[in-house]
């Protein structure tokens, strides 16, 4: 890049793109040319880091420059053919969801990468989604970012991807013995801290909802089952509530309302209870509300993901948050990876959660006095 002087008039990062662009198409900067660090364009032009990076957000929009993670940003080979990727997730009106896409979205974007989204929400036909991950290979030759979804019939098809040397990476647990690429948050982890929190502010009746079926909801659920033996307390299966969901892309919440019908009519009901999800807690909360349980003072709740409606339920609600942003950037970069090796190790990639408390979380108390359980 020239020593070119940059006029900063508004917006301010509109001349370095204007500087860049007459330097690629007058053949000043050549194809595979390293243009410079984001750093070292703040050095030069002195603007601001916003700026510079508004500024090469627009020309990556562009087709004309990309960004190489640990390298710098170059000018685009256009003549590289753009390769395209499928994205297939369980619900795209869940925020985690929406965010993840977003972020492989730019990652992919920086690599000249064209992205196709499917989302299985939409559709709420299980069959449909499950044509379009047989047909993966075709719609998509250059890969897939798959989300996990609660069925065996998805674990069966992941095993047929992997037999054809298809290159897919998957976010969320590994099915079974089914040795693929993952990325995800701490599962086990994150239920294992809600665990400690629980037992630590004196609850010892402690249950779980989610789909057993599931090895991310299941990861979840053996964090928490084993923070409560560690604990010194005996977890008690009959506290399990099991979703069998035999279309997991509708709503849950006739699943969820028998589980914890079930779950309330034991003569030794829970104090507390962690759900899989997020919105498995708001159902949770409906159906406790309409028994006339009041949280927190009868029960505890806690979801997972810390998504934008637990701050607005009544109370809001505890949960734990997972790195979606830095999620779906790692699953770019390790499908990328795969790419160019499709019969490659296998890899993944284990990202730190972090519990939020709020009001729907209280202390289990055996008297007026303030006595923990």
């Amino acid at each position: 890049m020239s020593n070119t002087s940059i006029n900063t008039s508004n917006p301010v990062y509109a001349s370095l793109v204007e500087t860049l662009r007459d330097e690629i198409h007058a053949g000043r900067s050549q194809p595979n040319q390293l243009i410079g660090s984001e750093h070292e364009m703040v050095r030069r032009t002195g603007l601001s880091r916003v700026s510079v990076r508004r500024a090469i957000d627009q020309l990556v929009d562009e087709g004309l420059v990309e960004r190489r993670p640990g390298k710098g940003v170059f000018v685009r080979d256009r003549h590289v053919a753009t390769r395209l990727v499928e994205i297939v997730v369980p619900d795209m009106t869940r925020e985690p969801w929406v965010r993840i896409v977003r972020s492989a979205q730019r990652s992919g974007a920086d690599r000249g990468i064209q992205i196709q989204l499917h989302d299985a929400h939409q559709y709420g036909d299980l069959d449909v989604t499950l044509r379009v991950l047989e047909r993966l290979p075709e719609l998509a030759p250059s890969g897939a970012i798959l989300g996990s979804i609660c069925h065996p019939r998805f674990a069966e098809l992941i095993v047929k991807l992997k037999g054809q040397a298809y290159p897919f990476v998957l976010i969320g647990e590994s099915w079974r013995e089914i040795e693929v690429p993952t990325v995800s948050a701490d599962n086990r982890a994150g239920g294992y801290t809600v665990g400690q929190e629980l037992v630590r502010r004196g609850h010892r009746r402690i249950g779980y909802i989610g789909p057993m079926v599931d090895p991310t909801a299941r990861r979840r659920f053996e964090g928490l089952r084993d923070a409560v033996n560690d604990g010194g307390v005996a977890f008690d299966r009959a506290l399990v509530g099991d979703l069998v969901l035999e279309n997991p892309l509708v709503s849950w919440e006739r699943a969820v309302d028998q589980a914890i019908r079930r779950m309330m009519d034991q003569p030794d009901r829970p104090t507390a209870i962690l759900c899989c999800t997020d919105g498995a807690a708001a159902d949770a909360c409906r159906t406790l509300k309409r028994m006339g349980v009041a949280i927190p003072s009868d029960i505890s709740v806690i979801g997972y993901d810390d998504e934008p409606i637990c701050r607005y339920l009544d109370p809001p609600l505890a949960s734990v948050r997972q790195p979606v942003e830095q999620m779906g950037q790692a699953a770019m970069e390790m499908l990328i990876g795969r790419m160019g090796n499709p019969r490659g190790a296998i890899e993944h990639c284990v990202l730190p959660v972090e519990f939020v408390s709020r009001a729907s979380l209280a202390d289990r108390l055996a008297d007026a006095g303030g006595t923990p359980v």
